[in-house]
């Protein structure tokens, strides 16, 4: 064993090899392959995001927005119902629900979504008064399952959709 070690040949081909199956686990880190939640996405100026884990009796019991250096967000928290009444009937999910988030022209004021899996909505708009991008949201029921919702911008800006886990949460970021 200290023959191989000692050996030049062994070294020639043991960093190489090293290398290469590092450079692999970037590659599968990056990827789409070796997700631990979503990736976040590139921003766009148009159209749509889909993904998403599907999840049923699910609830949107919050939305929050956020200003931060550079954009702002706006963060779905996701809920289900556990099959309790009363004041714990609902707890965070693992599940996001399955959406379809986005806009169809470049310069459109609106960015429209729909998700599914969601037997309720039951969280108040946030206050958009001091955001430079965010006018408006409007909630609509689609059918069973189904919610649509249209997020009004003052201005046409590039965007992106994302999930994170533990708990789930649907996530706008909108470029300023």
């Amino acid at each position: 064993m200290k023959k191989l070690f000692k050996s030049k040949k062994f070294w020639g081909y043991f960093f190489p090899a090293l290398l290469l199956i590092f450079f692999i686990l970037f590659l599968l880190y990056k990827g789409d392959s070796f997700n631990l939640g979503s990736k976040e996405s590139p921003y766009k100026k148009v159209g749509y995001f889909v993904g998403g884990s599907p999840g049923s009796d699910l609830d949107i019991r919050r939305i929050r927005w956020h200003k931060h250096n550079g954009f702002e967000r706006v963060v779905f928290d996701c809920y289900r119902y556990n099959g309790v009444l009363g004041k714990k009937s609902y707890i965070l999910s693992k599940d996001t629900g399955v959406y379809e988030i986005g806009k169809d022209k470049k310069d459109a004021l609106e960015i429209d979504g729909e998700i599914k899996g969601y037997t309720s909505f039951l969280a108040s708009p946030p206050s958009f008064y001091k955001s430079k991008l965010i006018d408006s949201i409007e909630i609509l029921k689609e059918d069973n399952d189904a919610y649509l919702f249209t997020l009004h911008l003052k201005k046409s800006t590039p965007y992106r959709v994302f999930t994170l886990n533990n708990p789930a949460r649907i996530v706008i970021d909108l470029k300023d």
